[in-house]
C-alpha cells in the first residue's frame, strides 16, 4: 500500500532518491508504489517507469494512439473524489505469453511520467522496464556463482568484510568486461551471453594467464 511504501519503502528509498537527477530514468517494482515517491522523484527532474498492481485504481482521462492511457494518481480516496492533488501519468497495459517468465498471459501495467509516446513508445516499455530485472541477476551472479560459498563474507571485522565484498565486486566486474568485449566482437547482446559458462571458461584459462 502507498502507507507501508512511505513506511518501511520511503526511509529506505528516501537516501537514494538524493542521487536522482535530470535525463534519469528510474525503474522499481510494484511494491514502492506512493503517491510521496512518485512526486519525489518528479520535483527531482527524473523520469520513472514502474509496475503497479491491480487492484491500484488508475481511471482513463485520454486515450493515447499507442494503446496507452493518461490518469491521475491521489494520495488519498478523499483527493480522488474531488480531484484535487492529482498527478497526471501515462499508464501502459501488456501481456506476455512466454511460459518461462512469470505471469504469463496476465495483464500487467506499468506507469510513467513520460505523458508524449514519442518519448518512450508503449511496445518498447515494457522492455525497459524488464531491464530492471538485471540488477537481480547480477546479485545472483556475485553471491550464488562468483562466491560459491555457504557463508559468502567469512571475515570477523568490518575491514575485512569491506575488503571481500570489494573483491568480489571487482571480479565480477572483470568477469562481465570479458563477456561484454567478447560479445562486441561476435556482434551479440551480452545480456545473451551465460556468466556461469563464462566464469568457467574463465576459470579453465587461469593457469595460461601471465603473472601479473
Amino acid at each position: 500500500t502507498a502507507e507501508q511504501a512511505s513506511g518501511w519503502g520511503g526511509a529506505m528509498v528516501a537516501p537514494l532518491l538524493d542521487h536522482l537527477g535530470p535525463g534519469m530514468l528510474l525503474i522499481w517494482d510494484r511494491g514502492f508504489f506512493s503517491y510521496e515517491l512518485i512526486r519525489s522523484v518528479c520535483h527531482r527532474g527524473a523520469r520513472l517507469l514502474a509496475r503497479v498492481k491491480s487492484n491500484t485504481v488508475l481511471r482513463p482521462i485520454r486515450r493515447l494512439g499507442d494503446g496507452s492511457y493518461l490518469a491521475r494518481i491521489y494520495p488519498s480516496a478523499a483527493d480522488r473524489r474531488h480531484d484535487t492533488r492529482g498527478l497526471t501519468v501515462r499508464v501502459i497495459e501488456y501481456t506476455h505469453d512466454d511460459p518461462h517468465r512469470p505471469g504469463a498471459g496476465e495483464r500487467h501495467r506499468l506507469i510513467t511520467d513520460i505523458l508524449n509516446p514519442e518519448g518512450l513508445p508503449a511496445w518498447e516499455a515494457p522492455l525497459v522496464y524488464h531491464e530492471r530485472w538485471e540488477q537481480e541477476l547480477a546479485f545472483d551472479e556475485i553471491k550464488t556463482h562468483l562466491s560459491g560459498r555457504a557463508v559468502p563474507i567469512r571475515s570477523k571485522t568490518p575491514a575485512g568484510v569491506v575488503q571481500e565484498i570489494y573483491g568480489l565486486m571487482l571480479a565480477h566486474h572483470v568477469v562481465r568486461r570479458v563477456m561484454h568485449d567478447a560479445a562486441v566482437v561476435a556482434s551479440q547482446d551480452p545480456d545473451r551471453l551465460s556468466f556461469l559458462d563464462s566464469l568457467r571458461v574463465l576459470q579453465c584459462h587461469l593457469p595460461e594467464s601471465p603473472a601479473a
